[in-house]
């Protein structure tokens, strides 16, 4: 029965990578060649006991992954990058790029943190945290810095999780950060730190939320971000 349900997962699905992505503990999927399938969970990256059973099969897989996205693969394309549904993103490299099909998927990652919690493993003092509650309560602008190398994600999700009950937030944020659990927050896709990360800056802007939140500051972002937090002041 088993041997049945994957051969039916291989030839009409997502094979092995099927069940990873509906598993919410894992974050990445790595697949370097067909008979190795790595899955990151809780930061610790294990081989999957599963694989695929031929080098066709995974290149099958790839190309229903990329129809999946909406948008066909060109021709000539051999790196592929695609959104996924659910905010996942791809990368696929297939021949003659690459000896053979390599495949990476990041998964957007839900963030449940609070203030709470911070204070609770010791990371964040009680009178820290009852400072910032206030400075969210009283629409102070904060900024969050953090070296290299350190993920601010589950920070910056607690600080929203802290936005006072009934105000909306606006989030502008790369695709494969956040997914925050917030009633009133309103996702917007920041491609680049260019033109395109420069529109959904002023798009949010033009919400007039009580909270904007741009997950990255750099390149034209930063500048339009001062620029409407300026703006929002007069």
């Amino acid at each position: 029965e088993m041997l049945v349900r994957d051969a039916i997962l291989e030839l009409t699905g997502f094979g092995p990578i099927g069940p990873l992505l509906d598993e919410d503990d894992v974050v990445e999927i790595h697949c370097l060649r067909h008979d190795q399938l790595y899955a990151t969970r809780g930061g610790t990256m294990s081989m999957s006991d599963a694989s695929f059973t031929s080098e066709e099969a995974f290149a099958r897989v790839i190309a229903r992954l990329v129809l999946q996205s909406g948008e066909p693969r060109r021709e000539g394309e051999w790196t592929i990058e695609r959104r996924l549904p659910k905010g996942s993103r791809m990368l696929a490299l297939v021949p003659p790029v690459s000896s053979a099909s390599v495949l990476v998927i990041r998964k957007r990652r839900r963030v449940d943190a609070t203030l709470e919690d911070f204070v609770r493993v010791g990371a964040l003092s009680k009178p820290m945290a009852s400072f910032l509650e206030a400075t969210l309560a009283g629409r102070v602008n904060v900024l969050v810095a953090s070296p290299t190398g350190l993920d601010a994600g589950p920070f910056i999700g607690a600080l929203i999780s802290a936005v006072p009950t009934g105000e909306r937030s606006a989030i502008v944020q790369d695709d494969e950060q956040l997914n925050i659990a917030h009633n009133y927050a309103i996702a917007l896709s920041m491609p680049d730190d260019g033109e395109r990360g420069d529109a959904a800056v002023r798009a949010a802007a033009r919400l007039h939320v009580e909270h904007i939140v741009v997950g990255t500051l750099s390149g034209r972002v930063a500048a339009t971000t001062v620029e409407s937090l300026a703006g929002a002041a007069a």
